[in-house]
């Protein structure tokens, strides 16, 4: 067990020509959108959002996120930099300060 935090702009080389999608709760079978074209992620002071144009399919989905059933959210990635706090020996914290971005999914 471990706590996990990013450093601000963690993913800004990767979202320089990215090849990211979304899918539904990580399943490759049911792909909602893709970047450049229906996937658009950036990374700002709060960190990493992205935003789908979800293909007509997915209108369940979409509906469940809308009345908001469905809160929380999801990423693959890889970390290329990172930095451990095992200070706390319970507890350990790793840093992540730049990583490669593969998939979000809700």
């Amino acid at each position: 067990m471990f706590q996990e935090r990013f450093k601000r702009g963690a993913f800004a080389a990767s979202l320089v020509n990215p090849d990211v999608y979304a899918s539904w709760q990580h399943d490759a079978r049911e792909i909602l959108g893709r970047t450049p074209g229906t996937l658009l992620v950036t990374e700002d002071d709060i960190g990493l959002r992205y935003e789908i144009t979800p293909p007509s399919w997915a209108e369940k989905y979409v509906e469940t996120i809308e009345r908001g059933d469905v809160r929380g959210s999801s990423f693959i990635f890889r970390p290329t930099k990172e930095e451990w706090d095992e200070t706390n020996a319970d507890m350990p914290i790793r840093s992540v300060i730049e990583a490669e971005l593969f998939e979000v999914s809700r």
